[in-house]
C-alpha cells in the first residue's frame, strides 16, 4: 500500500495537470499503508478533510450536496465507531 501511495503522490505531483481532489488519489492508500496509530490517525483526518474541502468539479458545495456530505459524515462515523468498539455488524440487533 506504501508503494501504491507513493505511485500515486508522484502521479499527481508529476502529471500534465492537477486538480486538489488528485491529492486523495495518494492519501487514500497512505492511510492503509501507516502502521503507527498516531501518524494514522493523522492520515486518515487529512483524507476526511480533503473530501469536504476540494471537491470535483472545483465548486463550493450547494446546500444538498452539503446535507448529502453531512450525512454521509456521520454514517462514516458511525461506522468507525463501531469498528473502534470490535463490535461487527453481524453481532448487531436490529431494532426493528
Amino acid at each position: 500500500m506504501a508503494a501504491l501511495a507513493f505511485a500515486f503522490a508522484v502521479l499527481v505531483a508529476f502529471g500534465p495537470a492537477f486538480r486538489p481532489w488528485y491529492a486523495l488519489w495518494a492519501v487514500l492508500p497512505a492511510a492503509f499503508a501507516v502502521r503507527a496509530p498516531g501518524v494514522r490517525r493523522v492520515v486518515e483526518l487529512a483524507c476526511v478533510v480533503l473530501v469536504f474541502v476540494v471537491m470535483p468539479d472545483g465548486f463550493s458545495p450547494d446546500g444538498a450536496e452539503l446535507v448529502l456530505a453531512v450525512g454521509g459524515l456521520g454514517i462514516g462515523v458511525g461506522v468507525v465507531a463501531a469498528a473502534e468498539r470490535g463490535i461487527s455488524f453481524r453481532e448487531r440487533q436490529l431494532a426493528c
